[in-house]
This record gives structure tokens, C-alpha cells and sequence, in this order.
């Protein structure tokens, strides 16, 4: 199913601020793009190269927006998911 045919109904989904995504991430070393999809409630992660290979990972309570630690160890989602950067696993919740 893509993303319209899951925004596009009456009524339009509940998300926050009204929108299935504020977050789009550089990760400190620049080599993965990670992208918040609330309507999936996944997220999307690319490396920063110009043929990326993207992976999805799946988070229950759907993902808005997304930011990293200041070692960039860790990613912190709006789902509570506290995720390893390095190996893309949740670790905490």
C-alpha cells in the first residue's frame, strides 16, 4: 500500500502536529540519512552515498521525529525507541 492511499481518507489519520513526519536525520559522521515515517511507523535508513540501498525498521508506536546523541552513539525516536546507531537495534524503550 503506499503512503496516499493511507493519508488520503476521510477522516485523515492522527498524527502529530497534524503531519506523518518531522524528521529527517543526518547522523553526526554523515553516513546515513535516517527518515521518519509516521504513516508506516518505520524508519527509513540510507547511507549518505549517491546509490543509496535503504533498510526500514519498524517501531509500534510510530516515529515523527528522530535526533542523535552528541557521540552519536545513539538515536533517540519520538516512539521512545532508543536505537545504536552502529548496529540499528532498539536497546532501550
Amino acid at each position: 500500500m503506499d503512503w496516499k492511499s493511507k493519508w488520503n481518507v476521510t477522516p485523515r489519520p492522527a498524527h502529530a502536529h497534524g503531519c506523518p513526519s518531522h524528521g529527517i536525520a543526518l547522523t553526526p559522521d554523515e553516513k546515513e540519512i535516517w527518515l521518519a515515517d509516521g504513516i508506516f511507523k518505520k524508519i527509513h535508513i540510507s547511507p549518505n552515498t549517491e546509490d543509496p540501498k535503504e533498510s526500514h525498521h519498524r517501531h509500534p508506536a510510530g516515529t515523527y521525529w528522530i535526533t542523535f546523541g552528541l557521540d552519536g552513539k545513539y538515536a533517540y525516536a519520538s516512539s521512545g525507541d532508543i536505537i545504536e546507531v552502529s548496529t540499528h537495534k532498539v536497546v532501550a524503550r
